[in-house]
């Protein structure tokens, strides 16, 4: 099997055992189910929120099945198992369908054999059990999962500029067109829930806070690039957030080959050692830097990397000749 095949069968695999796991476990205790189940408990672990029993077996494999599947298919648009965290993220997505699975298999319990579902006790052994599950788990298949090779950074050759002249780049950093129709379909979607479900004041403040939350993911969707003698600066379409690279704090540019899971996701990312601007997979250019690295994807990064390579090298001082100090040229 390639390593794509492995990181696939293993999360699907899991996901798929996972859900069958609760689903028989379900079918086994539904003969001693109330008709009614509790389904939300308050933080002393006492039931305060309660569903018809079909429905909430019917919510909890939903559930269990639709939430690791989704993470593996927004992992999957990222090519996760070519990147070099790509256990890691299997890791998480076994995890999180078998604590799903073992969470509804924790509500069947508390509510079995109750002839009242407000008797139902959630108590933190019903908490610390479905996360604790899944945290095995996630490691265990990690940790036998293949990383694929890295591959190694392009040394990208400076730009041939004659003496006295100068060169600016510019480009832009932005996310699929369709995905970002989709992304803003969504969120005004939620603008338009909040003010229907809220009443007075509460649906003011609340669509206030989509709203602006709205505008910066939107923002964050596209990056504007400049690349010249003084470095690079970039920012986003609404001018904020933005940030700027010094020539003078540049050690190299080189091309990377980037994986959004490797930054944590798409968008403005802050990890340890780099700051990136991630929109999808592929080239990037990486400016190494005294602190922390800049990465940033585009559609062609060599040519940025040129531009400052040629700067770097033309305020990088040469060291000056040494001074002939004795001794007899032979002819």
């Amino acid at each position: 099997m390639t390593i794509k095949q492995r990181h696939l069968a293993a999360t699907i695999g899991a996901a798929v055992i996972a859900t069958i796991s609760y689903v028989v476990f379900a079918a086994v205790y539904a003969d001693r189910l109330p008709s009614r189940m509790a389904t939300h408990f308050n933080l002393g672990g006492r039931a305060d929120g309660f569903m018809t029993t079909p429905v909430a077996l019917i919510v909890s494999g939903i559930a269990a099945a639709a939430m690791p599947l989704l993470l593996i298919v927004i992992a999957a648009a990222s090519r996760w198992w070519e990147g070099r965290v790509a256990p890691a993220v299997s890791g998480v997505c076994v995890g999180l369908a078998v604590s799903m699975a073992v969470l509804g298999g924790a509500l069947v319990l508390v509510n079995a054999d109750l002839t009242d579902p407000a008797d139902a006790r959630l108590g933190w052994l019903g908490v610390f059990v479905p996360i604790a599950a899944g945290v095995l788990a996630g490691f265990v298949v990690g940790a036998f999962l293949p990383r694929a090779q890295p591959v190694d950074p392009e040394v990208v050759p400076a730009l041939d500029l004659p003496e006295g002249q100068r060169a600016a780049w510019f480009g832009r950093a932005e996310f699929h067109p369709a995905l970002q129709i989709a992304l803003s379909v969504i969120l005004v979607g939620a603008v338009v829930f909040v003010a229907l479900v809220a009443d007075g004041a509460l649906a003011w403040v609340l669509s206030g806070v989509v709203v602006l939350a709205v505008a910066i993911a939107l923002a964050c969707m596209t990056f504007v690039v400049q690349v010249d003698s003084r470095g690079l600066r970039w920012r986003s379409a609404l001018g904020f957030p933005r940030g700027r690279v010094p020539i003078e704090d540049i050690e190299t540019a080189e091309v990377i080959d980037v994986r959004p899971m490797d930054y944590g996701g798409w968008g403005l990312r802050f990890t340890p050692g780099a700051t990136a601007i991630v929109t999808r997979s592929g080239p990037a250019l990486a400016v190494r830097r005294t602190g922390r690295d800049f990465v940033i994807t585009l559609d062609d990064p060599r040519t940025p990397a040129a531009v400052l390579n040629a700067e770097i090298a033309r305020t990088t001082p040469r060291p000056e000749p040494k001074p002939h100090t004795g001794g007899q040229l032979t002819q």
